[in-house]
């Protein structure tokens, strides 16, 4: 979808689309952040009737629901949103709202049964238990891998003027090590900051933040885990690169390896279902 389609597309065109669904219906409409979440949720919810409509993004949809509500009527819908950092920052949404069970919907199913399962497609077990003797176990390697960088961009986030993480990527996690290099990061940080002081600040932050334990499947985005896995299969457990190492290629393997009896063990699927059995 082209910038100028976008920039037409607001919380009030959105708000009025699910008011529109909803006066000539009663089926439930279920507003979902982009194309590719609508395609995969109308496949894990379609024992039942839904209306979908897309938000194209988290805010949109949040300040859709808000003028929602607003009409003083507050059932026969809901957004189903990646949870990003509310989980980490313990940040709270309306009834209306119902939010993935870590960081966003790839994560969910990152930790189903859908990993191994394309796992086993792309390599085989004597390249996972080379890789492991080495590493330790590839999920959590990834994980330890993404933490400073994923625990930097939640604390950027809060800052008056956050810097854009996706312009500073990853390039200082190597496929090879499968470790990250802190000084780089922090120095691609303060180029991109252009105040080294504030780099320091946040590299500080950053250090104390991670002295305590904390949930990686709530601060790793599921993109930026697929990219590191996809180095890794490149590196380590593919004999060659082939197509299916392709990151982008690697995300829709994984959504359609997510099934619906995956799914429905989630919490997300038991929030959306009880709220659905609430309209009734």
């Amino acid at each position: 979808m082209t910038n100028s389609i976008l920039a037409e597309i607001t919380s009030a065109s959105i708000a009025n689309e699910v008011r529109l669904e909803r006066s000539g219906s009663k089926i439930p409409v279920l507003i979902v952040e982009g194309v590719s979440d609508s395609i995969l949720y109308k496949r894990l919810l379609a024992d039942e009737e839904w209306s979908f409509v897309t938000s194209f993004g988290k805010d949109r949809a949040l300040e859709a629901i808000e003028s929602l509500d607003g009409d003083g009527v507050t059932d026969g819908y809901l957004a189903i949103l990646d949870a990003d950092f509310d989980l980490a920052l313990d940040i709270k949404r309306g009834r209306s709202v119902v939010l993935t069970d870590f960081l966003d919907i790839e994560i969910n199913i990152i930790e189903s049964n859908a990993f191994h399962l394309l796992l086993a497609e792309c390599t085989n077990s004597k390249k996972i238990s080379d890789y492991e003797e080495k590493h330790g176990e590839i999920k959590k390697s990834i994980y330890d891998a993404l933490m400073p960088y994923s625990a930097a961009r939640m604390l950027n986030s809060s800052n008056q003027k956050p810097i854009s993480f996706d312009e500073i990527g990853l390039k200082h996690i190597t496929g090879k090590t499968v470790a990250p290099d802190i000084d780089k990061l922090f120095r691609q940080i303060a180029a991109k900051m252009q105040s080294r002081e504030t780099a320091v600040e946040l590299q500080r932050q950053t250090v104390s933040y991670l002295t305590s334990k904390r949930d990686p499947r709530i601060h790793v985005r599921g993109r930026d885990f697929i990219e590191i896995f996809s180095e890794i299969l490149k590196t380590h457990l593919s004999s060659n690169s082939t197509p299916k190492c392709d990151k982008f290629v690697l995300e829709k393997m994984l959504r359609i390896a997510y099934d619906k009896t995956t799914f429905n063990a989630s919490r997300l699927a038991y929030e959306i279902h009880l709220w659905r059995d609430n309209l009734k």
